[in-house]
Parts: structure tokens; C-alpha cells; sequence
């Protein structure tokens, strides 16, 4: 590790933490490949852990937190100082007797300070440098006000997701001030080894390989040779190709043996930060392309399905037509052979003639009973072609709640389909849609587009706090909020409506702030003719006595 203490200075600190802040969130990706494309992406793993999080409040000077390790040694201690002001909340980190990251596995070269929100949203802070005293420490700065603070170990400094390689979280102390509360907080973290498993055996070789390299130089191939195994060349070819040039003219600083330090400093870490844009850029073209492939294969199938539908419908018709015809026939045929029969027996003069003529209208009858019960029997066939459809639209029902449980929780009910969005799809107390419910949304607009004469009713709901008008306009927007998306990804305007109903409709215990989770969502109603069973099946019989 190098002695040199990089960012000594606030201002350099400063700049950093913004930069980072500013970054997009890492994509969530997939471990297997897909047969389509046979570029690797990876799957991050949702762990949930209970934290502590702090609102540092505005202007009321430094506060300290205590930082326990996680799974670092016993040994380690640190101290985080937190100082919020006008513009933003200044964070200053100190730790002391820090192993190096390689300890924890040779894919690690540095260590990285995140602030993770309430609701779960992780945020680059910086970097910590180990000098020779096995201390680290960081000035940052951030645009938020309430967070819990972790240590992990990672790769490179530049990286938007933070790894399952917790070293230190940071815990109340004796000089913590502020709104200290318990939450629950999920947040997602890169498997350990993710990076590093996907890495030629020749790159592997050039990370394990740390002899006198600067770990800025080090941190910058591993990064340039990471965004590569992400396919990088392909999806991000002008992007890679800078780092390339870069990471080149600092090989070639530090081969020279005499190259300024300060220039290969920075011409690295520059490759970092270039390298994992490009990394980013790459599983976000290859997610697309994966999404529109799929829309395409599901547009097919629908497509195809409603064709099979349509002409099924169609010799139904024919069928029940056909029947109906038959039996009107049938009838007719009957009355007019009864009549033919009564006049030949009232012409019939003699005991002879009476004889055969009750011979022939037992015979008549006995016709007449075939056709009825001939009759009967397509009747009760054109009942069974009803039930039939009946099961179909069920199936339907089914296969629409499926697919829609891909995207939001969806539950049977007597108006229809029910599809539950949390509250954790929102912004805190807005109805901004989080980045996570678009995506959901999208899905849902996808199948919705599928089917035909289906209605959405989108419904807004809040806990018991707040007044009722502030609590209506809230659920309000919220249901609006998720009607205009889903108007924009294509569902037609005339079969969605919203609303929003405040507090009015609780369906957990308001005193509780799980309940209160519970109340705070928006559930989109979705019914129609498609998806209706059908009830009113009936059978009539009609029985002729001769």
C-alpha cells in the first residue's frame, strides 16, 4: 500500500463526494447467462439488515458516531465527526489499525465510505486511504441530512455499489446528538467475488500481482478490466477506448521509473471513473436489449393467442348457429307430421283404417321423440361449449395474475385483479416514482397492452398522519402519478382512472408503523370482460308429449 495520503485536502474531499453523489445508481444485474446473449452480466444480493440511522439536524454543530467493526479485526476502531450546514452535511472519518483490503480477498485494493438513506439508497462518500500507520481517514461531504454510515471493501474507489464486504458500520456514542431511530433498511450489495470471478485468468494474475505498483494504478487496471468482462468494447466503445489511452500513458509513466507520481495518479484514477461509466453503460444497453427481446417474444405470443382466440370464437358461433337451426327444424318437422297424422285419422273410415292409423302415429311419435331428444342433445352441447369459455376466461384471469405478480404484488378479488404498490416505490413523503417503481410499472404497462377491454382503477391510499387534506392530496397525486405512467408507456387514457382516498381505507392498525407501512400504498384495480367469469350458466329442456 502506499504511504502517500491521496485527498489530504477538504477541498479535493469535496469535490469527490459530490462527484460520486451525482453518479446514477448500479443497474440490477443477472448471474446466469441468457441464451439470447452471451454477454455475462451479473445478479447484486438483496440482504436486509437492521441499522441505525441519525437525522443530523441543520446547523446545530459537529455530532461524532462510533465505528465498531463488522467483519474487520476486534483491533479496529474509528470515530465519524458529522457537521450539517447550509448547502451541505460535512462528514469526517478517522480509523485506526485497518488490515489492507487484500486480507479480505485479493479482488479488493482499497476501502470506500457510504452514507445509506432510510429508505435504502447507498451513496459513494469516498474513499479511505491506509497509510503507513495502518490508519485511514476521510473528509467528505453530502447533500443528505438523515443516513446510516458503513465501511466495505471494494475493488476500486469509483464504484456505485457496495459490496457484501462490511468491514465497519457506524453506531451511536457518547457524543452522538440528533434524532436517533431504529429502521429497517434493505439495500442491495455486489457477492463477494462477482467481479472478480468473471475476470480472464490473465487479469486475475495482474491483480494478484502487487509488486511495488501504485494502488491507484492498480485500482485503474482492475477497473478498465472489469468493464471489459461487462462487454464494455461492445456497448461502450468510445467510453473504454478513452480509459484505454489513459490507463496506456500511465503504464507508461510508471514504467519509466522517474514518471511524476502525481501524473500517474491522476491519469489512474481518471481510467477508474471512466471505466466503471463505461461498465454502467454496458449492463444498461444489455438489460434493453434483454427487455425489448423479451416485449418482442411476448408481443408474438399475444398475438398468436388472440389469432387462436378469434377463431375460436367463430366456430363457436357457427356451432351454436348450427344447433339452434336444427332444432327449430326439428320441431317444425314434428308439428307438421302431427298434422298430416290427426287428418289421415279423421278421414280413416273403417276399423282397418282407424288401426293403421294409430299404427302410423305411434310411429310419428316415436320420431318426433328421436328428434326432440336429438334436440336436447344439442342443446346441452352448445351449454358445454359455454362452460368451456367460461373455464377459458378463467385460465385468462390466472395467466394475467401471473404475469402481473412478476412486476407488483396481485391478489384475487371480487372487483377483480388487485396489484399493491409499498410505499418504498415513492419518494419519502412525495409522489416522485422511484426509479425501481418505473421499472415495475413498465412491466405492468407491457402485459396491460397485451390484453383488450380491460379497466384499470388506480387508487391512492395514506397512513393516519397528517391532516385529511393533506393526506388526500398526497394519495391523489400518488394515484395520478402512477395513471400518467402508465399512460405514457402506452395503456390507452380511456381505460384508466385515479383517484385518491387518504386515510379513509386502512386495511392494517394505523398505531403501529408497520401498519402505517402498510396503509401508505396505491393498488391498481384491473377488470373487464376478458377476465369476468361467466354465471349465469343455465340448462333448459323441453320435453313433447304426444
Amino acid at each position: 500500500m502506499q504511504s502517500g495520503k491521496r485527498m489530504s485536502k477538504w477541498g479535493g474531499c469535496f469535490l469527490m463526494a459530490i462527484g460520486l453523489a451525482a453518479q446514477v445508481p448500479n443497474p440490477t444485474q443477472r448471474t446466469s447467462p441468457d441464451p439470447q446473449n452471451p454477454m455475462p452480466v451479473f445478479r447484486v444480493t438483496v440482504v436486509s439488515r437492521v441499522a441505525k440511522a441519525v437525522n443530523f439536524h441543520h446547523r446545530q454543530g459537529w455530532t461524532t458516531m462510533d465505528l465498531k467493526p463488522v467483519m474487520g479485526p476486534a483491533r479496529s476502531k474509528g470515530e465519524v465527526r458529522v457537521d450539517s450546514k447550509t448547502g451541505a452535511t460535512r462528514v469526517d472519518a478517522r480509523i485506526n489499525k485497518m488490515p489492507p483490503p487484500s486480507s479480505f480477498g485479493s479482488e479488493y485494493l482499497t476501502y470506500v465510505l457510504w452514507a445509506i438513506t432510510p429508505e435504502g439508497r447507498p451513496q459513494n462518500l469516498g474513499e479511505l486511504l491506509i497509510d503507513g500507520d495502518d490508519d485511514a481517514k476521510l473528509q467528505a461531504a453530502t447533500e443528505l441530512q438523515a443516513f446510516g454510515l458503513i465501511v466495505t471493501a471494494e475493488p476500486y474507489y469509483a464504484v456505485t455499489q457496495p459490496s457484501d464486504m462490511i468491514i465497519m458500520e457506524a453506531v451511536q456514542g457518547s457524543g452522538t446528538t440528533g434524532t436517533l431511530s431504529p429502521i429497517e433498511v434493505k439495500y442491495e450489495l455486489q457477492e463477494r467475488g462477482a467481479y472478480f470471478a468473471q475476470l480472464p485468468p490473465g487479469d486475475r494474475v495482474k491483480i494478484t500481482d502487487r509488486r511495488n505498483i501504485p494502488i491507484d494504478l492498480m485500482e485503474a487496471r482492475h477497473a478498465y478490466n472489469i468493464a471489459r468482462s461487462f462487454g464494455a468494447e461492445q456497448y461502450a466503445a468510445d467510453t473504454i477506448a478513452k480509459a484505454r489511452v489513459e490507463l496506456q500513458n500511465a503504464e507508461d509513466y510508471f514504467r519509466r521509473k522517474s514518471g511524476d507520481k502525481k501524473k500517474i495518479q491522476t491519469l489512474a484514477r481518471n481510467v477508474t471513473q471512466t471505466a466503471e461509466d463505461a461498465r454502467i453503460i454496458s449492463v444498461r444497453k444489455q438489460e434493453a436489449e434483454r427487455l425489448e427481446a423479451e416485449r418482442r417474444r411476448k408481443d408474438a405470443e399475444v398475438a398468436s393467442a388472440q389469432a387462436e382466440a378469434e377463431r375460436s370464437a367463430r366456430e363457436r358461433e357457427a356451432a351454436q348457429r348450427q344447433a339452434e337451426q336444427s332444432r327449430i327444424a326439428a320441431e317444425r318437422a314434428a308439428l307438421e307430421q302431427a298434422r298430416a297424422e290427426a287428418e289421415k285419422a279423421k278421414s280413416a273410415a273403417d276399423a282397418d283404417g282407424a288401426r293403421r292409423l294409430a299404427a302410423e302415429q305411434a310411429e310419428a311419435a316415436r320420431r318426433a321423440g328421436e328428434q326432440a331428444e336429438a334436440a336436447r342433445r344439442q342443446a346441452a352441447e352448445a351449454l358445454a361449449e359455454r362452460a368451456r369459455l367460461n373455464a377459458e376466461r378463467l385460465a385468462a384471469r390466472e395467466a394475467l395474475r401471473k404475469q402481473l405478480s412478476l412486476a407488483l404484488e396481485t391478489r384475487e378479488t371480487a372487483r377483480g385483479l388487485i396489484m399493491n404498490m409499498p410505499d418504498v416505490l415513492f419518494a419519502f413523503d412525495k409522489y416522485d416514482l422511484t426509479s425501481d417503481a418505473k421499472v415495475r410499472l413498465a412491466k405492468v404497462s407491457g402485459v396491460i397492452a397485451t390484453q383488450q377491454k380491460l379497466k384499470i382503477e388506480v387508487e391512492g391510499h395514506t397512513d393516519s398522519i397528517g391532516s385529511d387534506e393533506y393526506n388526500y392530496r398526497l394519495s391523489d397525486n400518488r394515484a395520478n402519478a402512477v395513471r400518467s405512467f402508465l399512460v405514457s408507456q402506452g395503456v390507452p387514457v380511456e381505460t384508466i382512472t385515479s383517484k385518491g382516498f387518504g386515510k379513509s381505507k386502512p386495511i392494517a392498525d394505523n398505531s403501529t408503523n408497520f401498519g402505517r407501512s402498510k396503509n401508505r400504498r396505491v393498488e391498481l384495480v384491473v377488470s373487464g370482460e376478458a377476465i369476468t367469469p361467466i354465471t349465469d350458466i343455465t340448462i333448459t329442456t323441453t320435453t313433447t308429449n304426444r
